[in-house]
């Protein structure tokens, strides 16, 4: 439903009752937040509602009449909002149990469209049927458009060809959704939100195409003859052609050059040469130790050409280390690998439930800047190579162990829960008061402090950043509400400039009106307020300049002042390079450039790494008062992960600097939410039931750094997925050793049919050979041991030759796919995105790549009444007409419902 200050309630359907027979309207001037009423008044219809109530109290008519909602269950649905008996007929009948139950092929034969409209975008089990819905339609009205002489897709080809420039094609598709004709007004009115589609179009071009349009000279056949008619290409055959196998456990992966070459790797001469850029940075040194000395010829040895690489991104920034260093027995040990198996099947929950701000609608969203995926990178570093000879703690030895490490990483994630994510901050905001008025000083140190005066140890004082009076920098996040400050900056004092004021607030800088005009300039989204020099104005700590202030907090749990940023950068940065120590980032110097933790895209893991870096030192270090960290965490999970004491402990550290505050800085603040975060982050992680058991293997300390690498069987008998990248080309071997983390079956063809279900190239069960397709129990051994990994995939195998499998494999679907996956976060972040009632821009909760790609596989191969999403021609650069045929369905779905983040339809007519 729609979300604005007293929107109406989502819409509903239901049978007339004697009690109410009749339907009334919704009020949405109504306050129902009434605290102080007696009885109190609550606002109770739907979450975060802020006003409005249902009026029952006469009947009140619709633009149609209706004064009941009987038998009103068919109101829009979807990306494109499918409508109607008809359209939810045809679903259920092609797609749903209909199908099913008449004897047909169903997609979904336990989906009834017809008994639960609803489904569409209610179901947990299949998100991608808002996506179904809209292609549904697209092919129906769209695709299949010819009218006028105006052909879509003869159109879209000639729009291709031609440079892609100009708007007359979709022009012509807007018309198409928006008016039923491509060339309003046509009987039902002029275009509506031309100029914003078209826009749309453009953004998604850019995304699809990273912003430059590739020339091309047209289908190899005629419009109509796409990818569906394709067969599968091998992508090469020689065996001087070495590819990775991208095996899911990048630690386990290996270069191979077996014959087919499936489509869509990068190939290369040698197999050294492979390993060098598929597999740059694997700690276990797998790759290079499973080559023969033959295949590690340099380039030009045995003749051949360069590798030809695809174009899917910067390479891995990790270099190769020996699988027996330490950094190789952590990253390969059972501890390391049982962790990130568990926080892998938690990524969307940790993204989408746990890393949330607060909008200044007082919505919970998921965070701009802190991402699972920069997390994940950040935990790689910080376990493994650490700072000053500390590293991120992980578990202990045993087959439990890594449960250790996952609620270590649940108290960092509680603390980072409130100290920066629920503000989407990296940068310190502005926060310090002082007479209602905000200094621009508080860069230097809010409450009195001075972050330029946070030095070392007269150990570790060499370490510290050296304060430049010259340097200037402005910080990249800040607050969002009406009229808050703006980012913290430094820099020196000048003749011009030798004191700094205040950030008024209140100031109304939105004058339209005035002469000149007057415009909100100073950041991104502001409502309100400005800088006010005219005199100076000084901070709590009496600071009237902001010249060396460069040493705010940064990161999930701020790390600040001149010594630890300097820490960072003789452990992990440039100093560490250029005084020839191993180092991280040899080219980011923390000193010179403190704010690269938040501003950098290049490594965004930095922000996390700068929070990791405090955990370990203040809170992993803490032992006091008979507190020590490590021993009151094993005695937390041995004891059944209940109560609030282990985590009280941990905020009062975090937030006070002792575990039982006030220890001279306060009372504890937060601690309740604090607490509460933590609960949140178990149950995420340990799936709502908190693991029961019986204690480390050894005493605290005994991490899984010490690790040796578990081979997790051996015998030929055993079978495994290879989980190969390009989910139609894997294949289930029995290659020993058999590499930790995976799924073992007693027959290949058990291991297929489980790990491999819905393989439409049929590639497992084709590369079987006869023994290894006998039935569990004709050889022996024990039912499939199968990790805890989430549902298994509801695809259903078919053969490879079949349509389906002729177009999974294509050429045209595997370009299209990789083109997609390649901007697959852009196109999440960049696209997919909604305007909050506070006017700011931020990805969808509803829309999501992930199950529009789900739809694209079912539609594109199965589709509905004999039509199908179109994916492109036949050619090299055939996928291109399919990928703008995405941008233009794009386009029209950001403007119908993305940007209102709807799946329903909102109750939007007003009637008197």
């Amino acid at each position: 439903h729609a979300k604005w200050y007293g929107a109406p309630a989502p819409l509903y359907c239901g049978p007339k009752t004697s009690d109410q027979p009749f339907t009334g309207f919704w009020d949405y001037n109504y306050e129902c937040n009434k605290g102080w009423a007696n009885p109190p008044e609550t606002c109770s219809v739907y979450e975060g509602q802020k006003a409005g109530r249902f009026d029952h109290s006469s009947a009140y008519a619709s633009t149609g009449g209706r004064t009941d909602v009987e038998g009103c269950c068919w109101w829009g649905r979807g990306v494109i909002q499918t409508t109607g008996v008809c359209n939810f007929g045809k679903l259920n009948y092609y797609l749903g149990k209909r199908a099913a139950d008449e004897g047909r092929e169903s997609r979904y034969p336990s989906v009834d469209f017809c008994k639960d409209p609803e489904v569409i975008c209610a179901s947990a089990e299949y998100k991608e049927l808002k996506w179904v819905a809209g292609m549904f339609y697209w092919m129906e009205s769209v695709q299949a458009y010819n009218e006028g002489g105006w052909d879509y897709t003869t159109e879209l080809i000639n729009f291709v060809n031609g440079g892609m420039s100009g708007n007359g094609f979709i022009d012509g598709v807007s018309g198409i959704v928006n008016r039923g004709c491509h060339n309003p007004p046509c009987g039902t009115g002029a275009l509506d939100g031309g100029v914003e589609r078209a826009e749309n179009f453009k953004k998604v071009l850019d995304v699809l195409f990273d912003g430059s349009r590739p020339q091309i000279s047209g289908p190899s056949s005629g419009p109509g003859s796409s990818s569906v008619d394709n067969t599968s290409s091998s992508g090469g055959s020689t065996a001087d052609v070495w590819y990775p196998n991208y095996d899911a456990q990048f630690a386990a992966g290996k270069c191979v050059n077996d014959s087919p070459v499936p489509g869509g790797r990068p190939t290369y001469t040698t197999g050294s040469e492979c390993c060098s850029f598929a597999y740059a940075g694997q700690a276990s040194n797998a790759c290079v130790n499973a080559l023969s000395p033959s295949s590690s010829e340099e380039p030009g040895q045995s003749g051949g050409s360069k590798p030809s690489i695809p174009d899917s991104g910067p390479r891995p920034t990790r270099q190769p280390v020996p699988s027996t260093s330490e950094v190789g027995l952590i990253v390969n040990s059972d501890t390391f690998v049982n962790l990130e198996r568990g926080l892998e099947g938690s990524k969307d929950d940790i993204d989408n439930k746990l890393f949330l701000y607060q909008t200044p609608a007082f919505q919970w969203i998921p965070s701009s800047v802190y991402k699972y995926a920069d997390f994940i990178e950040s935990l790689y570093i910080m376990a493994t190579q650490g700072v000053a000879g500390k590293k991120f703690y992980i578990g202990e030895e045993g087959n439990d162990g890594h449960i250790y490490g996952l609620v270590n990483i649940a108290a960092f994630f509680a603390q980072s829960m409130k100290e920066t994510i629920q503000y989407d901050a990296c940068d310190e905001n502005s926060w310090d008061l002082v007479n209602g008025k905000y200094p621009l000083s508080n860069a230097c140190g809010q409450l009195g402090q001075s972050y330029q005066d946070y030095h070392c140890s007269e150990e570790e004082a060499h370490m510290e950043c050296e304060v430049d009076p010259q340097m200037s920098l402005t910080a990249v996040t800040h607050a969002k509400w009406y009229g808050a400050p703006a980012p913290l900056y430094c820099g020196p004092k000048t003749s011009d400039q030798p004191f700094t004021g205040f950030w008024d607030y209140n100031y109304e800088c939105n004058k339209g009106w005035a002469n000149p005009p007057e415009t909100c300039s100073v950041y991104e989204g502001q409502k309100a307020g400005r800088f006010d020099h005219s005199s100076a104005y000084a901070s709590t700590g009496g600071r009237t300049d902001v010249e060396g202030c460069c040493w705010w907090g940064r990161g999930v749990i701020q790390t600040t002042g001149v010594c630890n940023f300097g820490k960072l950068n003789y452990y992990l940065g440039k100093r560490a390079a250029d005084e020839g120590r191993e180092s991280r980032y040899p080219s980011v110097d923390f000193c010179k450039d403190p704010e690269v933790i938040c501003a950098s895209a290049e490594y965004k893991e930095l922000k996390w790494v700068a929070g990791m870096f405090y955990w370990m030192e203040s809170v992993q270090a803490y032992n006091e008062g008979g507190w020590d960290y490590t021993t009151e965490l094993i005695n937390f999970v041995n004891g059944g992960m209940s109560g609030n004491g282990f985590i009280d402990g941990v905020s009062g550290i975090v937030n006070r600097g002792c575990h039982n505050p006030p220890c001279g800085t306060g009372a504890l603040d937060g601690g309740v939410e604090r607490a509460e975060n933590f609960k949140k982050v178990l149950d995420v992680l340990f799936d709502g039931s908190r693991p029961q058991i019986s204690g480390p293997s050894s005493g605290p300390g005994s991490s899984s750094v010490d690790n040796t690498s578990s081979s997790g069987g051996s015998t030929a008998d055993v079978w495994y997925p290879n989980y190969d990248a390009q989910f139609a080309a894997g294949k289930c071997v029995n290659d020993s050793p058999v590499p930790g983390g995976r799924p073992t079956y007693t027959t290949g063809s058990e291991c297929c049919s489980f790990a491999y279900a819905g393989q439409a190239s049929n590639a497992c069960v084709n590369a079987l050979s006869p023994s290894s397709s006998e039935e569990p129990g004709q050889s022996g051994g024990s039912k499939p041991s199968i990790p805890d990994s989430g549902p298994r995939p509801t695809r259903q195998p078919v053969p490879s030759t079949s349509e389906v499998g002729l177009i999974v494999n294509s050429d045209t679907f595997v370009n299209l796919e990789r083109g997609l996956e390649g901007s697959k976060d852009d196109i999440d972040n960049k696209l997919f995105l909604y305007q909050t009632p506070a006017f700011q821009w931020i990805p969808s909760s509803v829309y999501k790549y992930a199950d529009f790609i789900e739809s694209l596989y079912i539609m594109a191969t199965q589709g509905v009444a004999g039509k199908k999403f179109y994916i492109g021609e036949e050619g090299n650069d055939g996928h291109i007409y399919g990928l703008v045929n995405i941008a233009a369905f794009f386009a029209q779905s950001m403007k119908e419902t993305i940007q209102y983040d709807a799946c329903d339809e909102n109750s939007w007519d007003l009637v008197n």
